[in-house]
């Protein structure tokens, strides 16, 4: 449009111009297309024109950047003039001078090769140069209607404001670049300071693609990153228009992505994106195609890692060499902090993988079951690696050329359990031939991939991780994880994960098979044990039985039961008796030794008092000294403690030592001293015999060894005796030892300890042994944790898994564990029951029937199933064999008089004669039974006053007999004498202890200890 004719004088228009130019200059700070568009607008008000524009040089061509008069200005902004198309403009620029022209359409340089918006109107046109410092800049033009209108005052007047434009647009630019650089400076910065502030790699690429989308302000940013080790793609952050969209991984190869990573260079496009997007492979992410498209590579190293884009949706050429360069500048700040993300990230998951293998380690190492951990590796690794399938495969035991499963858990579980894998065949095969661990991330594609019967088929982008187990002798199973088609590829991080629990699983597999094997060779090896104890038992059983018949038909011959003998004959039946007891001593010594080595015998402990067994044992050896010149003599000390004894088995080794003693000693004296301590009581037998070479005294000790071994031997003997005494002595705690000087004597010598049986305990258990002195009692620590275990290796494993939450106190010694408990009050016991010093068993019934202890949890830790032997009913009284007679005598002269029905109950035709032979003489009625049921019915029929039982008969056992007895109520209150070959185990020694009034050992001459205590029991009962 044109301006009004300005009627004005030229002074009063100079003054307006002046003025004009200085708004101009105020204005040059603006924004440069405000400041264009302001300087045509002042323009207008001194000149006449119907259209003006101001373009700007861009490379080889013109763009119009501001424009007025024209009836759609928005349509002519952005036109570009190709200088080489337009002759009129490439002349102003190349001659830095205007251009009049009174008609333009008559100037055969006007039209160019485009038409530009509006100019098919123009007749007059001014054309000035924008001149910057280094050359013509732009050009102001100013266009009219009308032919010729422009004189030289008007070139004049656009030409000052052409120079004002020039500096105002040189300003502009310099703000601009200014101004973009501190726009870039703070986009570094915000980037730099935020990627310094995440160590995530997500949180890292939203922080980022959120400031870039800032910074371009474009329709859409994303940043991918490249994984060389899986072939991937992922894009943590894409935006397009303000919405996130998520991109799933996608392998290396297609769009443009992978063309950036591929060249290591930035690629920018800006101008037919149709058609080079679909040369280039672009993957259409958006519903709307870019008008213009620019990515970075993210460099580390040398290589490519990821990539950053902004793309433009609507304009083409949105972007400039200095936006390539901005870009190019944040993808350098980018990549330091993504490497140091994915160092934390790694550092991270290593620490967290470390962390799980260690606490599957604990747990896959807290079973020794073989099936239990296989279940527990593999249901472990799925909830740490995988949605779909675990599964552990080991060498078939029967076939090494097969891996069978041997667990899985997962989706095909079911389907794989009855897999059988050739090795070599398929992935899982060719795994365990090669040892080396397999990352298979497409298994639709790998020849070597063999389908699972009973499973859905095959799908495109299943994957496979397969780790070999491997022991010192080999490969002995293989690990293998699936994921399914929609989970992520594995990694080589995955695959150093999975290798780490294959060599704890390998160990923990290595552990439960030799457990298995030690179990089974334990179970045979105490099944041996049993057999060798039950033979024992039998043998005891079978061998004594003659002997009782044999050492009591004699005992009853010199009775008289058949008549008077002659001298001759009284004196041969005296020889078959006693050597029946040799023999019978010879036995009960090899059995004794044989229990000793199996690990079978044990005491029967109970509160003893010293003085009367020594006393009794005197009396006994009085015998042994027969017609030698020998005094057999006694010193005790004033108050002999009552101590915590198997009686039987003290009084076995002190009449082993004073029967050496007599054997050795052809006159003299042997004494029998006693004294004590506060610690300990020292018992010793002291001779004038022959005496023994210093050098044989630790052989007397030895089994099977005799010192006078020549054909000249002054005494026999099997070598048993001393060496059995030595392992009575010690399974008491105490000790034996002799001193000699040939041809003066010997002293033999043992120490029993000073200590009773505590409130609570039962006879049978061996006593505690105090821990040292400075373990003082201490008060419960709800941390506290005692583990009583003598195997080092089962207790170091209990040790290991409570120590991290619990103090753990160790108690390796059984004999010390109750006084353990009292002095440190733990919060919980862990308590193994098959200990060879003190049995678990008794162990527990001590604390359990101690005020102080019975409150304590125990944690019971055995390998064999415990039950109690079902019997409650209280004994009066319980001998232990070998009998002592003067023992059993006062015994039985408490507990039985004299009177009544006897029913005597044994499979054993001698036995029955015998019982019916001692008792003919006396007041007594006897019946008798061949067997335990005829011996229960004849009791239900015609109530005895008493019973003689013999344990061992085929059919019913005397137990069982005794066990239906005193549940039967008529039967209950009938007192029962126990007459048995049977070595007793302290289990079976205490059911006789409920049920049993008596117990007489079969092996010597029960006669009058059968009348004895018999002679008790029945006025007694009457």
């Amino acid at each position: 449009m044109a301006p009004e004719e300005n009627s004005s004088s030229p002074e009063s228009r100079d003054a307006d111009f002046n003025e004009l130019l200085g708004e101009t200059r105020e204005g040059a700070n603006s924004e440069l297309d405000e400041t264009l568009e302001a300087i045509l607008l002042s323009v207008e008000r001194v000149i006449r024109y119907d259209t003006a524009s101001i373009m700007l040089r861009r490379g080889n061509a013109l763009e119009i950047r501001a424009a007025r008069g024209f009836a759609d200005p928005a349509s002519v902004i952005g036109f570009r003039f190709k200088l080489s198309a337009y002759p009129i403009q490439a002349g102003i620029l190349e001659s830095n001078s205007p251009t009049v022209l009174a008609d333009a359409n008559s100037d055969e340089r006007w039209q160019g090769d485009n038409t530009a918006p509006g100019s098919a109107d123009i007749r007059a046109w001014i054309g000035i140069p924008l001149r910057g410092k280094k050359g013509p800049i732009g050009i102001l033009t100013l266009d009219s209607h009308k032919y010729g209108v422009f004189d030289k005052t008007d070139l004049e007047l656009a030409q000052a404001f052409a120079d004002e434009a020039s500096v105002a647009i040189q300003n502009a630019r310099l703000l601009g670049e200014t101004r973009r650089r501190m726009l870039e400076l703070s986009a570094v910065g915000k980037i730099g300071a935020a990627a310094s502030s995440r160590l995530d790699v997500d949180g890292l690429c939203e922080v980022v693609g959120e400031n870039l989308a800032t910074i371009f302000g474009t329709g859409v940013v994303y940043i991918s990153l490249y994984d060389s080790a899986t072939g991937l793609i992922s894009t943590p952050f894409f935006r397009a228009e303000g919405r996130d969209i998520p991109v799933e991984p996608y392998p290396v190869g297609g769009g443009l992505t992978s063309l950036v990573l591929d060249r290591k260079e930035a690629l920018l496009i800006q101008r037919h994106t149709d058609r080079l997007l679909r040369d280039y492979g672009a993957i259409q992410r958006f519903e709307r195609p870019p008008k213009s498209w620019l990515g970075v590579p993210i460099l580390a190293r040398g290589e490519a890692i990821g990539v950053l884009s902004v793309q433009d949706l609507y304009r083409e050429n949105a972007f400039t060499t200095d936006d390539v360069r901005l870009l190019e500048t944040l993808s350098s700040t980018v990549s330091v902090s993504i490497q140091n993300a994915f160092l934390y990230e790694e550092a991270k998951t290593f620490a967290a993988e470390t962390s799980t293998l260690l606490e599957i380690g604990r747990e896959i190492s807290s079973t020794l079951v073989i099936d239990d951990v296989l279940a527990l590796i593999v249901d472990k690794a799925r909830k740490v690696m995988c949605k779909d399938t675990a599964a552990v495969y080991l060498v078939d035991e029967a076939d090494a050329s097969i891996l069978r499963a041997a667990a899985a858990a997962g989706v095909s579980a079911h389907e794989i359990m009855p897999e059988r894998i050739r090795i070599g065949d398929g992935i899982i095969g060719s795994t365990a031939a090669a040892g080396r661990p397999e990352i298979i991330n497409n298994t639709f594609v790998d020849p070597r991939s063999v389908h699972i019967a009973g499973t859905e088929e095959d799908e495109d982008g299943e994957k496979l991780m397969t780790a070999p187990l491997v022991s010192p002798a080999g490969v002995i199973g293989v690990m293998a994880i699936w994921r399914s088609a929609d989970e992520p590829a594995f990694s080589r991080a995955d695959n150093a994960f999975l290798e780490g629990l294959a060599r704890q699983a390998s160990v923990a597999i290595q552990n439960a098979q030799s457990y298995s094997l030690a179990k089974t060779a334990r179970a045979e090896a105490e099944e041996a044990n049993k057999t060798k104890s039950h033979f024992l038992a039998n043998m005891s059983h079978e061998l004594r039985t003659p002997l009782n018949s044999i050492i009591n038909f004699a005992y009853l011959l010199v009775r008289g039961t058949e008549g008077s003998l002659s001298e001759g004959q009284r004196d041969l039946v005296a020889r078959i008796e006693d050597s029946g007891t040799h023999l019978l001593g010879l036995i009960n010594d090899i059995l004794d030794l044989a229990k000793i080595e199996s690990g079978r015998m044990e005491l029967y402990v109970e509160d003893t008092d010293l003085k009367p067994l020594i006393e009794g044992v005197i009396s006994t050896a009085i015998g042994l000294i027969g017609d030698k010149p020998i005094s057999l003599d006694l010193e005790l000390a004033p108050k002999l403690p009552v101590v915590a004894a198997d009686r039987t088995r003290i009084r076995q080794v002190l009449l082993n030592l004073i029967s050496n003693a007599a054997k050795f000693t052809n006159k003299g004296r042997i004494l029998v001293r006693a004294r004590t301590d506060e610690f300990e009581t020292t018992i010793s037998v002291e001779d004038s015999g022959i005496g023994i070479e210093p050098e044989d005294i630790e052989k007397s000790f030895a089994e099977f060894v005799q010192i006078d071994s020549g054909p000249d031997r002054l005494a026999g003997g099997t070598g048993l005796g001393l060496p059995i005494s030595k392992h009575f002595v010690e399974m008491h705690g105490g000790k034996i030892w002799a001193t000699s000087e040939p041809g003066k004597g010997s002293i033999f010598s043992f120490t029993l300890p000073n200590r009773r049986i505590s409130a609570g305990r039962t006879p049978g258990a061996l006593p505690e042994i105090p821990l040292p002195q400075d373990s003082a009692a201490t008060h419960a620590d709800p941390h506290d944790i005692l583990v009583i275990d003598e195997d080092p290796s089962s207790a170091d494993i209990i040790s290991d898994s409570l120590s991290d939450d619990y103090r753990v106190i160790m108690v390796q010694d059984s004999r010390q564990a109750v006084d353990a408990v009292k002095r440190k009050r733990p919060a919980a016991i862990v308590l193994d029951v098959m200990m060879p010093r003190y049995d678990g068993r008794d162990i527990l019934k001590e604390l359990k029937n101690d005020p102080e202890t019975k409150d304590i949890p125990v944690i019971i830790c055995s390998v064999v199933n415990e039950r109690r032997l079902a019997y409650s009913l209280h004994a009066d009284e319980c001998l232990l064999k070998p009998i002592d007679r003067d023992n059993l005598l006062r015994i039985v002269e408490r507990l039985i008089p004299k009177g009544g029905t006897i029913l005597a109950v044994d499979d054993d035709e001698n036995a029955l004669e015998i019982v019916r032979r001692v008792l003919d003489i006396c007041p007594w009625k006897v019946r008798s039974a061949t067997d335990g049921f005829s011996g229960l019915e004849q009791m239900s029929e015609d109530r005895p006053d008493a019973v003689i039982l013999d344990l061992m008969m085929p059919g019913m056992s005397g137990f069982e007999v005794l066990e239906r007895m005193r549940t039967d109520p008529r039967l209950a209150d009938i007192p029962v004498v126990v007459l048995t070959a049977k070595d007793l185990s302290p289990a079976e020694r205490e059911i006789l202890g409920h049920d049993a009034n008596a117990w007489i050992n079969k092996g010597g001459s029960i006669g009058e200890e059968l009348e004895r205590a018999l002679a008790k029991i029945l006025p007694h009962r009457a």
